[in-house]
């Protein structure tokens, strides 16, 4: 059955402007989308300590105080 509506969206067009915007969102970097004062994940360094004593704890604060 074919629809008759003036207003309805093929298909392929929709499936085409779909894929259009989700291209759009990939190739704009990210700390556009979040604003000012953004930091990217990649920016980031992430530390995990296992059978941390003595020495070690006082290493970790030094660490932890670097930006």
């Amino acid at each position: 059955m074919k629809n008759n509506n003036s207003h309805s969206l093929p298909r392929r067009r929709f499936l085409r402007d779909t894929a259009l915007s989700a291209t759009g969102f990939m190739i704009i970097p990210r700390h556009v989308l979040g604003g000012k004062g953004f930091i990217a994940p990649s920016d980031k360094v992430n530390i995990g300590v296992v059978g941390v004593g003595g020495r070690g704890k006082e290493n970790v604060g030094e660490l932890f105080k670097v930006r």
